[in-house]
């Protein structure tokens, strides 16, 4: 089920849609970020809990990772900005393409109510 905002405190699933374009090398987690009025939800994971490695991801191919995940109760109500994307470490995977910052997609905001 698709939402329009969320309630703190409550669980939901983030499903980030990707389509391969060329292939991808090497090992990544995929990180989701949900913040504003100084929160932050940090939603570092395996992507497809590590039963699908990026170095068999193909051209063509579309995914969908899937991310339980529950704001803690300090989030307030408002409009936060949601960002993701691809690391490991401390370096985040290149975006080359579509609204973008410091190597992160924004995904939009979230309505939190």
């Amino acid at each position: 089920e698709i939402v329009t905002s969320v309630r703190a405190g409550k669980p939901y699933l983030f499903k980030l849609y990707y389509e391969v374009t060329r292939p991808i090398s090497g090992e990544w987690q995929t990180f989701i970020h949900v913040h504003g009025y100084q929160r932050r939800y940090n939603g570092d994971h395996d992507t497809l809990e590590g039963k699908y490695p990026f170095h068999l991801w193909l051209a063509g191919d579309r995914i969908v990772d899937i991310h339980p995940f529950e704001l803690e109760p300090n989030f307030s109500a408002g409009s936060y900005s949601v960002y993701f994307g691809l690391f490991r470490g401390d370096q985040r995977l290149e975006v080359k393409r579509g609204q973008s910052e410091e190597n992160r997609v924004n995904a939009g905001p979230l309505a939190v109510k």
